[in-house]
């Protein structure tokens, strides 16, 4: 019988055979536990000695490079922020393989939420208004739009803070007050950065064109203010984007195979 296990005794407990039946079992628990425990002392004094003996040998051997384990990698994975419609796999693979910079846990969360949300959403109804169907505008979003983004720094802010908006007006009643607040937070520092660019851009002077980045982040910025609800400051934006893209040279300077030509006029004809 294993020592751990429970013998029933089914004898009367004032009889001596019980009593003494009852005290040997009780001794075997005893005696196979301290055995457990000498097992994990002697082990973990084997480990000591090991880590004292690595200690001594790093100091004379060079570092070797430092790679995460097996165990650290999933947990990376694991971490990673899943579309509140559905979880991505963790082994998936981004059709978007370069970026200009890494992204945080919440860009991550906003990269799947357009793909998973935002992209099935607006393409039904960018589409119906662009007089285009829902997978054409699609594809124009994801060959086009997409890359473009995330390879342009700025394109990048007004992407997530585009992403950031989209959940805060659609997604407000299923997430808590201050998971709200986070996101307010985040698409007020994205639309910092995105007007920052701009002033930037447009400081430098109109001696030279303006990158279809910027079109692109005055486009969005009016989009913001349009679900904001402030109509005038979204107007300003369209004919801030319109004066740009006169200076570049006109609509058939836009490139992206007409995706940001048929957001600006979705934008226009919003103002």
């Amino acid at each position: 019988m294993a020592p751990d296990t429970f013998q029933f005794i089914l004898h009367d407990a004032e009889r001596p055979e019980s009593q003494q039946q009852a005290r040997a079992h009780a001794a075997r628990v005893a005696h196979s536990r301290k055995r457990q425990f000498r097992l994990i002392e002697y082990h973990a004094g084997k480990k000591n000695k090991s880590r004292k003996k690595d200690k001594t040998a790093a100091r004379h051997k060079k570092p070797a490079e430092s790679r995460p384990s097996s165990l650290e990698i999933a947990i990376a994975e694991d971490l990673l922020i899943p579309s509140p419609v559905s979880q991505l796999a963790s082994d998936r693979t981004d059709p978007f393989v370069s970026s200009a910079r890494s992204f945080t846990q919440d860009e991550h969360f906003l990269f799947d939420y357009f793909i998973q949300t935002i992209l099935p959403d607006e393409s039904a109804r960018c589409g119906f208004a662009l007089a285009m169907t829902a997978d054409k505008w699609s594809q124009l979003v994801e060959k086009e739009w997409m890359p473009f983004a995330l390879s342009q720094l700025d394109a990048l802010d007004s992407f997530f803070m585009h992403a950031c908006r989209h959940f805060l007006v659609f997604q407000h009643q299923q997430h808590r007050p201050d998971r709200q607040r986070h996101f307010m937070q985040l698409a007020t520092r994205y639309k910092l950065a995105c007007l920052r660019a701009v002033n930037e851009a447009i400081s430098a002077g109109f001696s030279v064109s303006i990158n279809n980045a910027t079109v692109a982040t005055v486009v969005l910025l009016g989009f913001d203010e349009m679900a904001l609800g402030d109509m005038a400051l979204s107007k300003s934006h369209a004919q801030g984007a319109l004066q740009i893209i006169e200076h570049n040279g006109g609509f058939q300077t836009l490139g992206m195979n007409g995706f940001l030509e048929s957001l600006f006029y979705k934008l226009w004809g919003g103002t």
